[in-house]
């Protein structure tokens, strides 16, 4: 658990003009570009389901699963 500041906003709002859905290959929608943010800030790798944050530029420690369906 951390807060989410102004600077977390900010920095979610940076996130979805670079990899915000129709805008990237990543494809973030909000609560990913809210994820994003707070990884980038806090300076933690992520560990996440499907394959949307490992086009990125955060540190990535693996995928851990894919939803079902989606491959």
């Amino acid at each position: 658990m951390s807060s989410f500041t102004a600077e977390h906003a900010a920095a979610t709002q940076r996130a979805f003009l670079r990899y915000g859905k129709g805008r990237h290959r990543a494809a973030l929608n909000f609560g990913d570009c809210m994820t994003y943010a707070t990884a980038q800030l806090g300076h933690q790798p992520l560990l996440a389901v499907g394959n949307d944050f490992p086009q990125t530029d955060l540190e990535f420690r693996g995928v851990v699963g894919y939803w079902p369906g989606v491959a």
